[in-house]
């Protein structure tokens, strides 16, 4: 496993790493969500996810090391993405090459809500080809096509 590989999640055998990214820091920092879970709290969230027909998580894996996940979700006729990169592997890119494996594999319009001071997402977004759509409360709003 040389390359970066992904795939939905569909059980709770990842919660632990998961999780792990979640409650980072600097995760929490640039959250909707920044206070800080219980994990129990965390596996009714991923459960949902899960069972969800409109929402999905996908982990990241790069020579069986997690990498982190992209979130999607669908709201009325828009695809949300969110993600999370381990705290250990920040700085080499990985976001950037998630981000565009995913749309890669998965081409459509997807919107991005990124906080005012997460300058590295927001960059991020402008070099997997989003473009900025609109400024909402404290969040920049991005989007594909």
């Amino acid at each position: 496993m040389n390359k970066l590989v992904f795939k939905k999640v569909n059980s709770l055998s990842f919660a632990k790493e998961i999780y792990e990214i979640s409650i980072d820091p600097v995760s929490l920092k640039f959250s909707k969500n920044t206070k800080k879970f219980s994990f129990s709290s965390h596996l009714k969230w991923l459960k949902k996810i899960i069972s969800s027909k409109k929402n999905n998580i996908f982990l990241f894996k790069k020579h069986r090391k997690i990498i982190g996940f992209i979130i999607l979700k669908k709201k009325i006729k828009y695809y949300y993405l969110s993600w999370a990169i381990n705290p250990k592997l920040r700085g080499f890119s990985y976001g950037k090459k998630m981000l565009r494996s995913f749309i890669k594999r998965h081409p459509r319009k997807y919107i991005a809500e990124i906080k005012d001071n997460n300058y590295i997402s927001k960059k991020l977004c402008l070099k997997c080809g989003f473009k900025f759509l609109k400024k909402r409360k404290k969040y920049n709003v991005y989007s594909t096509n």
